[in-house]
């Protein structure tokens, strides 16, 4: 059996360590890549262990005197073996000492004959706790294989570095945090390894293409290695003939590059060199990022933009054969190096890197156009739509501006209003401003189809400002095959429309249709995989299923990092949406807090402004009021009337009085909010809200009221389980309440579940059995309050001098399960009347005088 640690894991080593010498007098042979970390690891193990008080050194084989016989024992002064003599002496040496010695060998492969001998007698026969390490199983000595066989070793694997560990280890050697961007750039070039990722980080940084800006470290190109991996990177070129060399280079900057322009010969030589790998198509390209930078920076420039010169006719003949990728690649060559390059070629390079968020290639490529075609209105856009991403506001207008002078036909003045929309939407925070664009525009167009992608994008940026707009209906894609950028972004703004307003049944419709959009389509589109993965996900929360829904949130945000960082705080927004408004404020407002961050970054859909509310409304619920007041006065003027803005600022004011114990402003607060969410056509917000006013209690005819018209407007399983509880508090249905919170706990609406149990607990009763059940309600609430203990309530807080400890729900679940009070005390290791005190202390506190009342009141519905 083998087991894996991280690159970081230390304290996991150790662990694993103690468990399998005292269970079996097991030892640890550590695997894992050069640069893997296993050096570092044994040398924080090490200290680890003599901080204890073993005597614990790391004996290095590939140090100096490692080739010596028993050279790797030289100089342990702390076994006295200065000058070790004979394998007899040291093993004696570790035998008298080896209750408080450890044995830990780097790069076991790598030890000469005598000291392998030792060292195999050591872990064999002595029973010394040991650690060796070494690249890879296949490369140890027999002897070390044979203890693996035997169980005397146990195989540990060291895994490439997480995300999050190669984010902790730039944000240390930096004094700061570096972009999503930048963490999986540098990551994915350092293939895992910590040794690597650290030498990118200085050689990034020495280089200046690691620079600190206010969104932290930016990479603003690859990352670069510093000379000490560029001498490994041009090692494995030593024994190439230069023709080789050449032929690499030049698919070292084509990225991929056709396999039939390198000669028979050196394509051979340069896969014995562990240098290059097929590609799915049939092409290669380079096995190792570091090898790809070294070769794209090696040489004179003279050299390099010739070799670019050829890689480009071999591109060029290729696409020649129908490969968009191809001659895509060949453009970015001519683009860096200098070469001709057709405008409107240009401009599809352009268009292709700003879906790819590439703006830096985005910005060249429409620049170049705009060298041999000055008019070109779609190289302004680009220019805009580029210059706004990267934070350059001033040169965006200007761009933007005079695309508009240049534009010649509807779809060229539709694709400029469209990304100006954008620019003015999401960098300047101003959806009216974007609106009056589209306005405009749709006035003097003729076309009917631009009009449609007119019509859809002031449907989203009309829902932004908060203002109604016509609905757009969707209609049936007949071919996708012949679908433009356009058609997709106007298909994918409808889907999130629906979501937003209703129907829920025509958004769900479209949603299969935004999974046939071809990717080359979709690649036009900045974000729109992710939008569509958004999509789906809004879709599953209307369902109400917050669990699935903060599964999918959870996995978009892991996979995001290393896949599309540029969507890293849209994730972290819905996520902190959803924790705020189903189960707790301090998770809320860390997800909030990272979202800000993020997309202060990058913001392709214009949710800064509710981050930023979403941090102050999380921020208020956990009771800090200096810092939720911080956030809002961050939202810009012109994003005050975003309805996300508008729904937390308001769900703020009425928590605010709510606390101050003014339930009825609380109440109204809410109504108001809600009522004006629904005239703004974002249903499902306005239906959150009135379900708050319902759980408050306050005025539950007109919450219900609203609740029913969002849900005949939208629909889904979420609005309807609100309208069913509102109903159930009118009639005072307790039974149909009690249902309504287990299915409401199922589902993952934790808060709702507990303020429903908590308003059932406090009921007048008239019986001991209502008695028992207020109290079964009263338990159900604090548990799930104990799960999420800073969960924002309407229905007032529990009584905590009720609320069992941990160890006295498992006692409690156990007397309930008719265990008797000898067998809780064997499960948990304690004597019969520890139990009885236990026991007293819940009936105490749950106000129960025997077992049967404790199953009542533990029992599930």
């Amino acid at each position: 059996m083998g087991w894996t640690v991280g690159p970081m894991g230390s304290e996991q080593l150790l662990d694993l360590l103690d468990e399998q010498h005292a269970a079996a007098g097991r030892g640890l042979l550590v695997t894992g890549a050069h640069g893997a970390g296993k050096s570092r690891m044994l040398r924080a193990a090490s200290a680890k262990l003599q901080r204890r008080g073993s005597t614990a050194p790391v004996l290095a084989a590939h140090s100096v005197g490692g080739d010596v016989p028993l050279g790797l024992f030289l100089g342990v002064a702390e076994l006295a073996v200065t000058m070790p003599s004979s394998p007899a002496g040291i093993i004696d040496a570790f035998a008298r000492r080896r209750s408080t010695s450890a044995l830990l060998v780097d790069g076991v492969e790598h030890v000469d004959p005598a000291s392998l001998f030792v060292i195999l007698k050591l872990v064999q026969t002595t029973r010394l706790p040991a650690i060796l390490t070494a690249t890879d199983i296949a490369a140890v000595p027999d002897g070390v294989r044979a203890l693996c066989d035997s169980g005397d070793l146990a195989p540990v694997s060291v895994l490439p570095l997480t995300s999050a560990e190669a984010a902790e280890i730039i944000e240390r050697e930096l004094g700061g945090p570096a972009t999503p961007a930048a963490v999986s750039k540098l990551a994915l070039a350092s293939g895992g390894s910590p040794l690597q990722l650290t030498e990118l980080i200085a050689g990034s940084r020495d280089s200046d293409r690691l620079v600190e800006s206010e969104h932290g470290w930016e990479l603003r190109d690859a990352p670069m290695p510093t000379p000490r991996l560029a001498e490994r990177a041009e090692a494995k070129l030593a024994a190439l003939d230069l023709s080789a060399v050449e032929a690499v280079t030049c698919a070292a900057l084509a990225g991929e590059y056709p396999s039939a322009a390198i000669a028979p010969a050196d394509r051979r030589a340069l896969a014995h060199a562990g240098l290059i790998e097929p590609t799915a198509s049939g092409w290669i390209r380079l096995i190792h990022p570091l090898d790809v930078e070294h070769l794209r920076t090696r040489g004179s420039a003279a050299l390099r933009r010739e070799l670019a010169g050829e890689s480009i006719r071999a591109l060029r003949d290729a696409s020649a054969s129908g490969s968009p990728d191809a001659a895509r690649r060949a453009d970015a060559l001519a683009v860096r190096y200098g070469y001709e390059i057709d405008p409107d070629a240009a401009v599809g390079l352009a268009e292709h890197a700003l879906g790819a968020f590439d703006e830096p290639l985005a910005l060249l490529a429409a620049k170049a156009a705009l060298a041999g075609d000055p008019t070109n209105p779609a190289a302004h856009r680009v220019v805009g739509s580029a210059a706004s991403a990267l934070g350059e506001t001033s040169e965006a207008d200007a761009a933007f501006r005079a695309a508009q002078m240049h534009v010649r036909t509807d779809a060229e003045r539709v694709s400029v209003a469209l990304a100006m929309a954008q620019h003015l939407g999401v960098r300047r925070h101003d959806a009216a401003a974007a609106l009056a664009v589209l306005t405009d525009a749709a006035a003097v167009v003729d076309d009917d189809t631009a009009a449609a992608h007119l019509a859809r994008a002031r449907m989203r940026w009309a829902s932004v400002a908060g203002t109604q707009s016509e609905r757009v209906e969707a209609s049936p894609v007949a071919d996708v095959g012949a679908m433009g950028a356009e058609t997709a972004l106007g298909l994918i703004t409808t889907a999130m429309g629906g979501l937003i307003s209703g129907p829920l049944g025509e958004a769900e419709r479209l949603l299969p249709d935004l999974r046939r959009i071809p990717d080359e389509v979709l690649a036009l589109v900045p974000g729109g995989a992710s939008l569509i993965d958004l999509a789906e996900v809004m879709a599953l929360s209307y369902s109400g299923d917050v669990l699935a829904t903060r599964r999918r949130i959870r996995e978009a945000i892991a996979s995001a990092g290393s896949r599309t960082p540029e969507s890293l705080g849209a994730w972290e927004y819905a996520l902190g949406v959803l924790e705020l408004f189903s189960a707790g404020a301090d998770a809320a407002l860390r997800a909030a807090q990272s979202a800000t961050a993020h997309l202060d970054w990058r913001d392709t859909a214009g949710l800064l402004p509710a981050a930023h509310a979403l941090t102050g409304a999380a921020a208020s619920a956990a009771g800090r009021a200096a810092q939720s007041a911080q956030a809002f006065e961050q939202v810009p003027d012109a994003a005050v009337d975003d309805p996300k803005v508008v729904m937390l600022g308001g769900w703020v004011r009425a928590r605010g009085s709510y606390l101050e114990g003014r339930r009825g402003e609380a109440g109204e607060t809410l109504l108001a909010t809600a009522e004006g969410l629904l005239a703004a056509q974002h249903t499902y917000f306005g239906g959150m809200l009135a379900h708050c006013a319902a759980r408050l209690g306050h005025d539950v005819p007109a919450a219900a009221a609203v609740l029913r018209h969002a849900a005949s407007l939208a629909g889904g399983g979420m609005l309807e389980l609100f309208v069913q509880h509102a109903e159930a508090v009118m009639s005072g249905d307790a039974d149909a309440l009690d249902a309504l919170a287990e299915e409401a706990a199922e589902l993952g609406l934790v808060s709702t579940a507990a303020d429903i149990w908590m308003g059932l607990s406090i009921r007048p009763t008239q019986d001991a059995t209502a008695e028992l059940q207020a109290r079964r309600c009263s338990v159900r609430a604090a548990e799930l309050l104990t799960g999420a203990p800073g969960m924002p309530l309407w229905a007032g807080q529990p009584d905590r001098s009720a609320q069992l400890t941990e160890r006295e729900r498992e006692v409690a679940r156990l007397a309930a399960e008719r265990f008797t009070t000898k067998e809780i005390a064997e499960r948990h290791g304690v004597s019969p009347h520890t139990v009885n005190n236990q026991l007293a202390a819940i009936y105490r506190k749950l106000g129960v005088t025997r077992r049967a009342e404790l199953r009542e009141v533990l029992r599930p519905r």
